[in-house]
């Protein structure tokens, strides 16, 4: 009765039963009316099952794990269609106020080896077909997927990239580190070699496996 705030993570969250199953238990025995959720979400799922219990709650977070567009989107988190995901971010849009839920809803893009390059991209995408307010998360772990592992020319380049990019027109969360912070961490640790072997190395696995192309899908890097 007395939770007052509440995190759900992955995997996708809304698939876990059990996420439902607390949910359930909340609404009917706890106190849903003082009670914030948090959710951690890829997009890939919306379904208005879940709205209708959303809206007894104080309020609900969505932050959207939305790491690139397009192809690369789709690369990142296979089997996800990006279509399919720009389709349900409107849908939980209509759906906030068809069931009158106190529903933020927030882009996380989670900075690393894969989609710096593409960040002023990305960005664009946020102005034009989002509109909603970004997060910037920085990968750290697994280490060889952090973008420290570039050689310096090629983060010259990148940071000549981060450094044209007009912002004007995008809601920053507050806590969320700035494109200079970016920058900062970018430099704060010399290339490794061996790192970025590791990375191109368990790439080529996964392409394998998983019937995928680095090369054609982020073919400047």
């Amino acid at each position: 009765k007395n939770i007052d705030h509440l995190e759900f993570y992955g995997g996708e969250p809304l698939m876990q039963q059990e996420h439902d199953t607390i949910l359930e238990i909340i609404n009917e025995y706890g106190n849903p009316d003082i009670t914030k959720i948090w959710y951690n979400s890829n997009g890939t799922i919306c379904e208005e099952k879940f709205f209708e219990i959303w809206k007894n709650f104080r309020e609900v977070t969505i932050s959207l794990s939305i790491d690139d567009i397009g192809p690369r989107f789709e690369y990142q988190r296979m089997n996800a269609k990006w279509e399919e995901v720009l389709a349900n971010i409107e849908k939980f849009k209509l759906l906030r106020e068809k069931h009158n839920v106190n529903l933020i809803l927030q882009i996380y893009i989670t900075v690393g080896i894969y989609n710096v390059y593409y960040l002023d991209e990305i960005l664009e995408q946020m102005k034009t077909k989002f509109k909603l307010p970004v997060v910037f998360n920085l990968v750290h772990y697994p280490h060889h997927y952090s973008l420290v592992n570039f050689p310096n020319f090629v983060k010259s380049q990148i940071e000549n990239k981060l450094r044209s990019i007009d912002t004007t027109g995008i809601e920053f969360i507050e806590w969320s580190p700035t494109i200079d912070n970016i920058i900062k961490y970018m430099y704060d640790r010399a290339y490794d070699p061996a790192e970025l072997e590791k990375f191109f190395t368990y790439t080529q696995k996964h392409d394998t496996y998983r019937k995928q192309s680095f090369k054609e899908t982020f073919n400047e890097l």
